[in-house]
């Protein structure tokens, strides 16, 4: 008889102390009927829904823990190390990337912007290599945004040489090519939601570019330069190749208000000048480096 008593007082004590660790757990009240467990930071939720917001939970049932688990976001933090973007193994902060790559510049049309002067120009280029540097800086993601932003500035190195050239609707031997150096800021928006290695981005910029363009055919030479707004859009995939390091590869489209050259020579008047295109496409690739 004594074995069952001494049993029931320690059933009774039992419940006693889960029930003032339940109301310790929810701000001094009971929990709801069919409230979650409070877990503590050593626990882990096997099947806690995606849906559950964190923190109406804890403004809810109160306690000083945070519930974990493999299919439970962490808390965002705005701090590098901790939070969402630590979680998921995303980089933050500072960061500087080189890249090469194949440029094609589109046919040019030009011609005089006295329209009473007849002098047109079209122009084909070869393709050719470009090259360009960036340094940007990467914001800290949240969990329920599209991507992680990038912000960041570049400069592309373009050359192109003239292939054709037909002055007036006549073909010429035409001599020389055509170049520009642009200054852009950009907005990128990484996709790490893809996954851990591969995370496709695209983006898009403005600023301004220099393009010089010295060309010749006969008598006629166009040696000059011209400052125009540009822009450019872009979209590609980078690989993980180590924790601070990327491979990318990306295309460029690269754009811009019309530039304007002097075209030097025969027929008179003999200095002319034209209203012109610039407007590129590339293929790049390159290595992107975290500075943390």
């Amino acid at each position: 008889m004594m074995r069952v008593v001494w049993v029931a007082v320690i059933a009774v004590g039992a419940l006693f102390a889960g029930s003032q660790t339940s109301r310790a757990q929810y701000g001094g009240g009971y929990p709801p009927p069919n409230a979650p467990p409070v877990y503590t930071q050593r626990q882990v939720i096997p099947d806690l829904p995606p849906t559950v917001n964190l923190q109406e939970w804890t403004n809810t049932f109160g306690g000083p823990t945070t519930p974990v688990g493999p299919n439970c976001p962490p808390q965002f933090s705005s701090d590098r190390h901790t939070g969402y973007a630590n979680e998921r193994n995303v980089a933050t902060g500072w960061y500087i990337s080189g890249m090469m790559g194949a440029v094609y510049l589109e046919d040019q049309h030009s011609e005089a912007l006295d329209v009473s002067l007849r002098r047109e120009e079209d122009a084909a280029f070869e393709w050719n290599i470009n090259g360009g540097a960036t340094i940007g800086y990467r914001l800290p993601p949240r969990p329920h945004d599209l991507g992680q932003l990038r912000i960041e500035f570049d400069t592309i190195f373009n050359k192109n040489d003239v292939k054709t050239l037909l002055f007036n609707s006549v073909e010429r031997n035409p001599r020389g090519e055509v170049s520009s150096q642009s200054f852009l800021f950009n907005l990128v928006i990484d996709f790490i939601h893809w996954g851990d290695v591969v995370t496709p981005y695209i983006g898009g910029g403005a600023g301004f570019m220099r393009v010089d363009e010295s060309l010749e055919y006969g008598r006629a030479t166009f040696v000059d330069e011209d400052y125009v707004f540009a822009f450019q859009g872009m979209a590609g995939i980078s690989v993980q190749l180590s924790e601070n390091i990327q491979w990318f590869t990306e295309w460029r489209y690269l754009g811009g208000s019309n530039p304007t050259f002097t075209r030097n020579g025969p027929p008179a008047p003999t200095q002319v000048d034209l209203r012109s295109e610039y407007n590129t496409h590339s293929i790049m690739s390159g290595i992107r480096i975290d500075l943390r």
